[in-house]
């Protein structure tokens, strides 16, 4: 091939350069035109520079294109390489190409939302943090910073801080999957230390009042849960089929299970006695009354009893008073559908007395049970 001189020629129009398609940004031959001589020479000296650097293979841009290309490697600094601008490119490409495929935030909270089955005490956490951030809505997914999620968390207690970082997480995530956003940006955030807290647990006697006030609907959820450690929502999906009152133990199916996997609990002497006289059919809920009603007898029990509000109060009072009674921490992993020996162990281990135990194994209904009194073994 030829190689082209690029010679400024005189015209009516002015000085003529003429660019082969070679080298042409649209591939046709291009004529351009200057009012000097000297504008004219010194692109066709770019001309051949151009040739002489890439050969046949470069592209003449537009000047704008030109001033551009100038302008953004004086921003990436005097020193990057013609590779920097290209990766500079493609990465708003990539950021660019992803803000069209991403959803509102609130959008993206929704189908996390209703990806899934929820228990109910987590649905209602999800609306309600939601609701917390509406700050966030509005904006696209892809748009919010790890930094934009600490400002809108100040002062959270560190609990609340904390739980929201697992909920965001958990959305985020979900949108990397489809793409909604390419990092998560919680990642970059760390947890807040929560100050140490004792393990706060019933003592028998409070037990004791639970059972003397509650309602006769909430005993048999208020049973499973103070004398099989049951988690409140596992309790409320206990059917009378899950009781084996002939071997004495407790079936967990996995889909009652927090955790998915089942477990068999024994069934203990005073639990025994206070479900049998409320026995249904199998397939009855041991607490058909909902979760709201469900609450608020638990609620009145506390306020007539005079008890404490104790979060997950019956199962750490269960968790506690078994390992002081039978000394095994295996048994307990067992029981409690736990994994970690070591942060079981920390949590229980000496919560309680033994005399406090027997005391707490020993509430059960009186023989002539009328579903209000209870004896106990004096402590």
């Amino acid at each position: 091939m030829k190689t082209p001189r690029f010679r400024p020629i005189k015209s009516p129009e002015g000085w003529r350069v003429n660019v082969p398609s070679s080298l042409s940004k649209d591939g046709k031959r291009v004529r351009r035109f200057f009012p000097t001589r000297d504008a004219a020479d010194a692109f066709a000296s770019q001309l051949r520079s151009q040739l002489a650097q890439h050969g046949f293979g470069a592209k003449i841009l537009p000047p704008a294109h030109t001033d551009a290309a100038a302008r953004a490697f004086v921003i990436l600094g005097e020193d990057a390489a013609p590779e920097t601008l290209l990766e500079a490119a493609r990465e708003y490409v990539d950021r660019h190409n992803m803000r069209l495929n991403s959803i509102p935030f609130e959008n993206a909270f929704q189908q996390f939302r209703d990806a899934q089955p929820r228990s109910p005490s987590y649905a209602e956490s999800l609306r309600q943090y939601q609701a917390r951030f509406i700050a966030f809505h509005g904006r696209m997914l892809c748009d919010i910073t790890a930094k934009d999620i600490e400002n809108a968390m100040t002062g959270f207690p560190p609990s609340v801080f904390n739980y929201s970082l697992r909920i965001l997480s958990s959305v985020f995530n979900h949108g990397k999957k489809r793409d909604w956003c390419a990092i998560n940006p919680i990642e970059k955030l760390d947890r807040k230390k929560l100050p140490l807290k004792e393990v706060e647990i019933y003592s028998p006697q409070e037990v004791a009042a639970f059972f003397r006030v509650a309602d006769a609907a909430l005993i048999p959820w208020l049973a499973v849960c103070m004398f099989a450690g049951l988690r409140a929502s596992e309790g409320r999906k206990m059917t009378w089929g899950d009781f084996d009152f002939t071997e004495n133990f407790i079936r967990i199916r996995s889909v009652v299970s927090k955790t998915r996997r089942p477990r068999a609990i024994p069934m203990e002497d005073n639990l025994r006695e206070w479900l049998l006289p409320f026995r249904r059919d199998d397939s009855a809920l041991i607490a058909p009354q909902g979760v709201s009603a469900l609450r608020k007898q638990f609620r009145t029990a506390h306020r007539i009893g005079s008890v404490r509000r104790i979060k997950h109060g019956p199962r750490h009072s269960y968790a506690s008073y078994l390992l002081a009674r039978d000394g095994s921490i295996d048994k307990l992993l067992l029981n409690m559908g736990h994994t970690n020996a070591a942060t079981t162990f920390k949590h229980y281990h000496r919560v309680a007395s033994q005399r406090a135990a027997r005391a707490f194994w020993s509430v059960r209904p009186l023989k002539d049970w009328a579903g209000k009194v209870v004896a106990m073994v004096a402590t």
